[in-house]
């Protein structure tokens, strides 16, 4: 895999980075958090990492303790938090609507 270089952020510009680690091999994913939160941390602003339950996945094994194991490892790695794509992987099509007094029909 070749080394990614993160740049700097721009001091008042870039408040959050959510860099998408969308990887459900634990090696490719642990690597690509070494990228975000190695040696070099921003001295403002937070790093979230993204995480993504492809449904596709499922077939390699990618289940809800493959997504358990990747939020502790980001967090235990210095992640400031965790952002999980997409929406409508969480909720059945009538949740989508219903969740905070949102309704399809208003």
């Amino acid at each position: 895999m070749a080394e990614k270089k993160v740049s700097p952020w721009l001091p008042g510009i870039v408040d959050t980075l959510v860099p998408m680690a969308y990887h459900y091999g634990d090696q490719e994913y642990a690597q690509y958090l070494e990228t975000f939160l190695g040696n070099t941390r921003p001295t403002q602003g937070k790093i979230i990492i993204g995480i993504w339950p492809a449904e596709k996945w499922k077939s390699e094994g990618y289940d809800n303790a493959t997504m358990a194991r990747q939020i502790t490892l980001a967090r235990r790695k210095g992640a400031q938090g965790i952002s999980l794509f997409a929406y409508s992987l969480f909720f059945t099509e009538s949740q989508k609507f219903s969740i905070r007094g949102w309704d399809r029909k208003a």
